[in-house]
Order: C-alpha cells, then structure tokens, then sequence
C-alpha cells in the first residue's frame, strides 16, 4: 500500500505519493477515484491532473515540475468536464507497467484520459450520485450558472455511459466514452 500525502488549499487539493513498482501505482489510481467518488457523492465534484516527475510536499509547501505540470493539464484538458486527466507520462509509465485494468477512461469527443471514479461505485452509490447531479444541475438552473450547467451536463453524459441507467439524464451532451485496457498497452 501506498502512502499519499494530502494539503488542502482555497480549492485545490495537492496528493503525492512515492512509488517505484507497479502495485504503488495501480493504488495510487485506484485510491483516488474512490476519494473523487466520496466527494462527488457530496456534490463535490472534483476535476484535476496526475503527473509524475520531481515534486516536494511538505507540511507547509508543495512546488515541483510536477505541480506545474499537474495545474497546466487541468486547465487546459480538464475544461468544463469534471474528470481528473491523466499526464502523457504517467499514461507512459502505465503503459511500461503493463498493468491489468485500471480504472482510466477515454473522452471521445477529446481523447483525454482521466480517472473512471464512477466505477468506483455500486448500483446504490449510483442512484445516490444521480439523485447528487439532479439537485445540483436544478440549483445551477436556478441562479442560470451556464460554467455549472455545461460541467454537469459533461458529468451527466459521463454518468449515462458509466451507469447505462434505464432513464438517462436528459442534459447530458452527446459525447462517448471508451473504458481503456491497458493491460494490452493500448494508449
């Protein structure tokens, strides 16, 4: 098991972790689609990057390469999707690892990899997550935040493929998604 370090600030979340083998970092992934599923079943829904490369986490700092990195891939991929995106390297890396399936997820419409944290959940966390987006897309709605409205309407389309509920979400955009295996180093 690995050891993630964790700082909060404003609304930025910071995580790192050492790993040097492949099960470190099949747990780094997995563990952080389930924290962006705990917040998402809040109605936090997170979006970001992971990269690898030089970073230093202390109690009172964090700065490296890979935080540079890490903030530029989330403006620029992440956009109004709220999915934490993958960094060319670390899909190298995995793809080095030749690791069984993890849970990355490919966007269609933009061939962004990102963390698949609706699989993290089971049929009763997922009618609990929809019942999360419809009352937070009704208050966007409501006050007519259109940045809002466009996130959850990604997320709804998102939440469509994953679940394949019997009545979808209606505002969900027309965009598809393909579950990656990489265990056969497809990237």
């Amino acid at each position: 098991m690995c050891q993630i370090n964790a700082r909060w600030f404003s609304d930025s979340i910071a995580m790192s972790v050492t790993f040097d083998d492949t099960k470190s970092l099949i747990d780094l992934l997995e563990n952080l689609a389930y924290v962006q599923a705990g917040y998402a079943m809040n109605g936090i829904f997170l979006r970001g990057a992971v990269t690898v490369g030089l970073h230093c986490h202390s109690d009172y700092i964090d700065y490296g390469p890979a935080l540079t990195e890490a903030v530029h891939l989330e403006k620029t991929f992440a956009g109004a999707a709220t999915r934490i995106v993958l960094s060319p390297g670390l899909q190298q890396d995995v793809r080095a690892f030749g690791t069984k399936r993890l849970p990355i997820v490919e966007d269609l419409s933009d061939h962004a990899y990102f963390l698949n944290f609706l699989g993290a959940l089971d049929r009763v966390a997922r009618t609990a997550l929809r019942s999360q987006i419809e009352m937070n897309y009704g208050d966007a709605q409501k006050s007519g935040n259109t940045r809002v409205l466009e996130k959850l309407a990604w997320l709804a389309s998102y939440f469509n493929w994953c679940a394949r509920p019997s009545k979808p979400l209606e505002y969900a955009l027309d965009r598809g998604f393909r579950q990656l295996p990489w265990s056969r180093g497809v990237i």
